[in-house]
């Protein structure tokens, strides 16, 4: 009869370790850790993503925001209303538009009332979101967030009224359309006026373009 062969216990243990050595079961095994992800800004002329003339679309339906509520005090009472675009141009978007004005005053004498029109150029800068990971600042497609356009340095560039009193000037305007004078009941039109282009720059970069 042939025997079998008995391995020495220190033999087995050695063979043990050595199995334990190896790699660990799959459920042992750390999770690989997802890249760390974070949140970043970035500044660009919306003229990189879209043209003039779409551009002036999204403009032309932001309008409105421009125009501030009625602004009174005293009896002196000046209105703004159907605001259009004179001009729009690329490379470093800048638009032109005009308001209608009107001025009344309806105490003491004389009272009367005229109108006229303002003129408003600022250039338009876009605030990009988006998400990525850490030391990746390229933006695609799969990351855009949000794409925001605001308006940079607005200035009044034509006021054309006649028997405008002469404290109502462009300075004066432009300081109530930046929420200065809260007695008349003027408001930040400037700084609050946004343009959604998200989807244009969605468009953009689903081309294969990033920025």
């Amino acid at each position: 009869m042939k025997h079998l062969a008995v391995l020495p216990s220190t033999l087995l243990a050695a063979s043990g370790a050595a199995a334990l050595a190896g790699a660990p079961p799959q459920d042992l095994r750390p999770a690989p850790r997802p890249p760390l992800m974070h949140a970043g800004t970035l500044q660009i002329d919306p003229c990189r993503v879209a043209s003039a003339a779409l551009l002036k679309q999204v403009l032309q339906a932001g309008l409105p925001q421009l125009v501030p509520p009625d602004i009174n005090q005293a009896g002196k009472h000046l209105n703004f209303s159907d605001p259009s675009i004179l001009n729009v141009a690329c490379p470093n978007l800048n638009f032109k538009i005009q308001l209608n004005v009107q001025y009344r005053e309806t105490r003491g004498i004389p009272q009367f009332q005229t109108g006229g029109t303002l003129t408003i150029d600022s250039g338009v800068i876009t605030n990009l979101s988006y998400t990525s990971a850490t030391g990746n600042s390229t933006i695609s497609a799969a990351n855009l967030t949000s794409a925001i356009a605001v308006l940079t340095n607005p200035q009044i560039t034509s006021l054309k009224i006649d028997r405008l009193p002469g404290w109502l000037d462009p300075p004066w305007i432009r300081e109530c359309l930046n929420g200065q004078h809260a007695d008349w009941g003027c408001k930040s039109v400037f700084t609050t006026t946004h343009f959604n282009i998200t989807q244009y720059v969605m468009l953009y970069l689903a081309q294969g373009n990033t920025l």
